[in-house]
């Protein structure tokens, strides 16, 4: 889901902390949580912890393996302001649109995101037709890639989830208390593995992203990532 169905997600906050309006915040660590309940080689459910070179720290939570839809859900707390949108899973705001409420007590509506989603489109049809610039660029993109290269380096071992959690809804696959575990992380700003009631947590290794110019940095990792798909 990192790199697919909720991308975008993770992408919005390296974009929203980019210094211009064309930009992305530039990434200098990252650590992952990376599981799975479903056969697939790779993981279907992510939990990351990524710090900016302005020294930020973005938290995500995602997961294909779990009963509800839930989400988009965040909350980005700056210096002098909260801003919050939660959704019931379907594009629904289930409190309102996106909310800044400042510390003197003031706030600003942004709206809400899911309003026109047909926007992005016009935009990319004028762009081809004008020249005019898009609101991101492949430039602005690359920080997403980076975060989804660093998060293998950190966890290349995909963990599986115990199977005696499994639950099989038609062709869902969900794990018992693994939605409330990542809700809970949420609210508490930790990894499941910071949880300290977890049994099946793991902790990845911190990732330094500093002058990353290549995945994977070494041959070990590409063993290693192999090793986890052919699980």
């Amino acid at each position: 889901p990192v790199s697919n169905a909720t991308a975008h997600y993770l992408h919005n906050l390296f974009f929203l902390l980019g210094e211009t309006q064309q930009t992305s915040a530039e990434l200098a660590e990252i650590q992952a949580e990376l599981y799975r309940a479903n056969p697939i080689p790779n993981c279907d459910t992510a939990a990351l912890r990524v710090m900016t070179t302005q020294g930020v720290e973005v938290l995500y939570y995602t997961s294909h393996a779990i009963p509800e839809i839930a989400g988009p859900s965040f909350s980005l707390e700056f210096d002098e302001a909260t801003v919050t949108y939660h959704t019931d899973g379907g594009g629904q705001s289930v409190q309102g649109p996106i909310v800044a409420r400042a510390k003197s007590g003031t706030e600003k509506i942004y709206g809400d995101p899911f309003a026109d989603q047909s926007e992005k489109i016009w935009q990319c049809a004028d762009a081809v037709r004008s020249g005019a610039a898009v609101a991101c660029d492949v430039k602005a993109a690359i920080p997403h890639v980076y975060a989804v290269n660093g998060m293998h380096e950190s966890m290349p071992t995909v963990q599986t989830l115990p199977k005696e959690l499994y639950h099989q809804d038609g062709e869902l696959t969900w794990v018992e208390g693994l939605q409330e575990a990542l809700q809970r992380c949420y609210a508490q700003n930790v990894l499941p593995s910071e949880q300290g009631d977890l049994p099946w947590s793991r902790t990845g290794r911190v990732v330094d992203l500093g002058n990353y110019e290549s995945f994977p940095q070494n041959a070990t990792l590409i063993t290693m990532l192999y090793r986890s798909a052919a699980q």
